[in-house]
């Protein structure tokens, strides 16, 4: 026993954080100049430059964003198979 049963603290404060760097305060600043960049047609390493961030980084950042952009549409199949009348829903 490290520490009087009542006397230990906060859990989290004796936990250890998982790895990484904390994310960039102007990260958002900057994913927002990514897809701007990007709609202007300028490649990956250009907005790497750019910005000053590494390109999988930004690689990561654009198909995370793409990915939060689409919302799947009732009515809308998520791949390109037709519905078989057969498969119960």
């Amino acid at each position: 026993m490290m520490q009087i049963p009542g006397e230990a603290g906060d859990l989290c404060s004796h936990l250890q954080r998982k790895g990484g760097r904390p994310a960039a305060s102007d990260k958002g600043e900057k994913l927002a100049r990514a897809i701007e960049l990007r709609a202007q047609g300028v490649s990956l390493r250009q907005i790497e430059k750019e910005i000053g961030v590494p390109k999988s980084t930004v690689e990561r950042w654009l198909f995370d964003y793409d990915s939060s952009q689409k919302h799947p549409v009732v009515g809308q199949f998520r791949d390109a198979a037709e519905p078989d009348g057969e498969t119960p829903h």
